[in-house]
């Protein structure tokens, strides 16, 4: 085996019984498979593809009410048709035409006899089968196995997350490999087979699952090497505060002074209003200053040119009149007394 090592193998010929074992008597007999003729199995492995057995139940309660789940009613339903009543379980055109497919096979190998089918031996059947477009390797050994009564070991999702987990098996192995770690572990026989496989796909469901494995209440806990880790939420990086790095100094403590003047902290909207109303005053200072300093400037400019008239006029008059006629010029310039002292 060119992924297993020898170790791995010695390894699971010892396990594997006792997995069988320990789960048959935590979760007994599962009565698979759930189907009632050989072709409800055949349907049924090629239905479950990529989708829940509940879909499944549900499809094959429809074909059941319109009377296609017999061989000689299936064959006349046309493809299209068989596609719109299947289309609860997913992939419905696939399906169909995986369905019509198998129906030709049989007709023109076998002349519609399931009985014939499986009269061939195991190797035959199973290279005839994985010609068929829309049968793989699982679909193969399920039909093999639960409807033909074959001793061939189904492989599945379920089987080799445990296999993996429980390190009998690396991720990177094979269908094949892993098929014949169970098949030179126990003996050939289609019951134990049945219920193996049926008691790892419960396990799988209940116990070992994909994101979060319930390895505590699990019957194969006592046999696990190093329980798997949980998957990370999203949230869980957020949540957790961050590390402080080597030399880095730590933060000081938090008084219950700043606490409480954290707890009075204005909100933004308040902080917004305020600053707003801090700029509308200052605004208002501003242009009040302006006016004012425009008011100033203009006064001086006018006092200026009075003087200037006083003094061209100073020399053809008399101290008195000339200190009359400065009087004069300033009311009639508007300026205020105060203000003109104040220039002066």
């Amino acid at each position: 085996m060119g992924a297993l090592s020898e170790k791995a193998v010695k390894k699971a010929r010892t396990s594997l019984p006792k997995y069988y074992l320990r789960l048959y008597q935590r979760l007994g007999p599962q009565r698979w498979w759930p189907a009632r003729t050989r072709l409800e199995v055949i349907l049924g492995s090629i239905l479950t593809q990529n989708t829940s057995w509940r879909n499944v139940e549900k499809v094959l309660r429809s074909l059941r009410v319109r009377g296609w789940l017999r061989l000689s009613a299936l064959c006349q339903v046309e493809q299209t048709e068989l596609a719109q009543a299947i289309r609860s379980a997913g992939f419905y055109r696939q399906k169909a035409a995986t369905i019509r497919n198998f129906l030709a096979f049989l007709e023109s190998k076998y002349g519609n006899s399931l009985e014939r089918m499986f009269r061939q031996p195991m190797p035959l059947l199973r290279e005839q089968l994985l010609q068929i477009k829309g049968f793989g390797l699982e679909t193969v050994d399920t039909v093999l196995l639960y409807a033909g009564r074959h001793p061939a070991f189904v492989v599945d999702a379920y089987t080799r997350r445990i296999l993996e987990r429980h390190e009998l098996a690396s991720p990177e192995a094979s269908y094949h490999e892993i098929q014949m770690l169970f098949h030179q572990s126990l003996n050939p026989d289609t019951v134990v087979f049945n219920e193996y496989h049926a008691l790892l796909v419960e396990t799988g469901k209940r116990f070992c699952k994909r994101g979060n494995p319930d390895c505590r209440h699990c019957p194969l806990e006592a046999y696990l090497p190093s329980r798997p880790r949980r998957r990370a939420l999203p949230t869980d990086s957020a949540r957790r505060p961050a590390q402080p790095t080597a030399g880095a100094k730590k933060p000081h403590a938090v008084s219950t002074e700043s606490r409480a003047a954290c707890a009075t902290t204005p909100t933004s909207s308040q902080l917004q209003s305020f600053n707003c109303g801090a700029r509308s005053k200052s605004s208002r200072a501003t242009s009040s200053n302006l006016a004012s300093e425009s008011r100033h400037r203009a006064t001086r400019s006018m006092a200026c040119a009075a003087s200037k008239v006083a003094g061209a006029i100073a020399c053809s008059v008399s101290p008195a009149r000339r200190l009359n006629f400065r009087r004069q010029s300033i009311s009639f310039l508007k300026i205020r007394p105060k203000e003109y002292g104040r220039l002066n």
